[in-house]
């Protein structure tokens, strides 16, 4: 096991924060335009997607990393923008989504399994 295995890697709020400094008071977007820069990073992802399942371009594939690597920067900014803490956040939709995994499954399992042997 490498060093780099034995140490935690970092939070959610370390990657918010190091982004925050990242960008400090130069670089920073208006809260409406940190927000319009997540949407166009989600864009760029569907442009991607597309490319790789509908046209069929193999080469998209290599980009779909680089995308989400865009998108979780710019929605860090758009939390901090908010003063949103994204960890505290995730923590508190998946407390909300817990009790509701048990019916999800039996109510949307079965057609989800086909859709992937479908479509994947």
């Amino acid at each position: 096991m490498s060093a780099s295995n034995d140490l935690p890697g970092k939070t959610l709020a370390q990657h918010q924060q190091e982004a925050a400094l990242f960008l400090g008071d130069e670089l920073k977007h208006p809260r409406l335009g940190a927000t319009l820069g997540l949407v166009e990073e989600l864009g760029e992802l569907v442009k991607e997607v597309m490319e790789l399942e509908i046209y069929q371009q193999a080469a998209a594939r290599d980009k779909l990393g680089d995308e989400l690597g865009d998108i979780l920067f710019s929605l860090f900014e758009v939390c901090t923008a908010y003063n949103i803490d994204l960890e505290q956040a995730y923590e508190r939709k998946l407390a909300k989504i817990k009790p509701k995994r048990a019916d999800w499954l039996a109510r949307y399992s079965p057609s989800l399994r086909q859709l992937r042997a479908r479509l994947d």
